[in-house]
């Protein structure tokens, strides 16, 4: 703790200064005497208590917050809990010179931060395997989303409404149904649940290149941000623990959630339950009565700076925006892999594969997306960019 402590606070009073000097101080102070010659090593240690000392006087501000954010919790509710504290205090004097910051930022995750089609790809390739290991050996990748489909299509006519999860599952059973293999007690849940490992697995091992030096630069830009996904899907930050990518998010809304489901997006409903969530991390209950503070314009009447980021204009920006977010596309560039562009073609032969939606479907997405250009905050092609897309758009407000 002590070795890391300097360097937290180097981070947080270099941050007005610039982010090369930063890092070249970074590395520096990381550095031991086995690593570099031990007359540079001394000499690095004095140039860095000089500009300490000029820090401390010339940027008092910055000190006073590094200093309280020294002891930040590694727990997110003990981190929000200082949040709150420190905006009450930060409340009472707003100097034209302190930087504006970001208090919620709110991600997609699929083809914002990792991409969607090899992920489903993989998922589906393991289930099958697993399915022909236990006897199934005549169903297929092709079989698997083609039952998916009918089952989709099936349902549109009844009107009935079943989440993703239940969709997979009955498209696994019609499977099951069609052959008779050894009674060896699995299920199509059971199945399920390897495809859902297989999800997790693969975002992490497909995970953008700059998707996590993106979040640690959000946590130093923003260092009292709340970091959220909200997803229409099973994927969650908080299941993908080898990359670290659930180390910077504070909370997970999915579509399939009970409290959710049938609100996802595009529909409002699912982005007023992620502000919830938001409230109830950021905001004391009153007594035991679950009743918490603020109304239903809660975000503008807190001056809360929110932003959403998404690769989708429908579901992302346009529903978004309507909450009150400023939305940021994610528009990448064609090495990125993204399929979102592809997924609203009005050419049908450019759908991906293991795309299950309707003809109808992608229309109305198609229009809705179209509108939603409208509510467009800022568009990146490429995650590196979007710290400094957030900081463009503070300066503004």
């Amino acid at each position: 703790d002590t070795y890391h402590t300097p360097l937290l606070l180097l981070s947080q009073l270099a941050c007005s200064i610039n982010y090369q000097l930063r890092t070249i101080l970074t590395l520096m102070i990381t550095a031991s005497p086995v690593q570099i010659p031990s007359f540079i090593y001394r000499k690095s240690q004095t140039w860095i208590v000089l500009v300490l000392l000029q820090l401390l006087f010339a940027h008092n501000d910055a000190f006073t917050t590094a200093m309280r954010n020294t002891n930040r919790p590694t727990t997110r509710p003990s981190l929000l809990r200082q949040y709150q504290s420190a905006r009450k205090g930060d409340s009472s004097k707003h100097q034209p010179s302190q930087r504006i910051h970001a208090d919620l930022i709110t991600f997609d995750l699929d083809d914002t931060l990792f991409p969607v089609a090899p992920v489903l790809q993989d998922a589906n390739e393991a289930l099958v395997q697993r399915m022909k290991r236990v006897g199934y050996e005549h169903i297929s990748v092709e079989d698997f989303i083609d039952s998916t489909k009918y089952i989709r299509a099936a349902l549109k006519v009844s009107g009935e409404n079943v989440t993703f999860t239940e969709l997979r599952k009955r498209a696994i059973q019609k499977e099951m149904d069609k052959q008779r293999p050894p009674d060896d007690g699995n299920t199509a849940s059971q199945f399920y649940e390897r495809w859902e490992r297989e999800r997790h697995a693969s975002a992490e091992r497909n995970l953008y290149p700059d998707a996590i030096p993106m979040l640690q630069k959000l946590r130093i830009d923003h260092p009292s941000i709340v970091i959220g996904a909200i997803t229409n899907g099973v994927g969650s930050p908080f299941e993908m623990t080898s990359s670290t990518l659930s180390e910077y998010f504070d909370f997970c809304i999915s579509g399939e959630d009970s409290e959710v489901f049938p609100l996802r997006k595009p529909h409002v409903g699912i982005y007023k339950i992620a502000l919830q969530k938001y409230r109830e991390l950021v905001i004391p209950v009153k007594g035991n009565s679950g009743i918490i503070e603020g109304g239903e314009n809660w975000i503008e009447e807190n001056g809360c700076n929110w932003f959403h980021v998404g690769d989708d204009l429908a579901n992302d920006v346009g529903a978004s925006a309507a909450c009150g977010a400023a939305a940021i596309w994610v528009d990448l560039l064609e090495a990125y892999g993204q399929t979102s562009k592809k997924r609203v073609s009005v050419d049908s032969s450019k759908q991906p594969s293991w795309s299950t939606a309707s003809k109808e479907d992608l229309d109305k997405r198609r229009i809705v997306g179209e509108k939603a250009r409208e509510s467009i905050t800022a568009r990146i092609e490429r995650l590196s960019d979007l710290p400094d897309a957030i900081l463009k758009t503070l300066e503004v407000i």
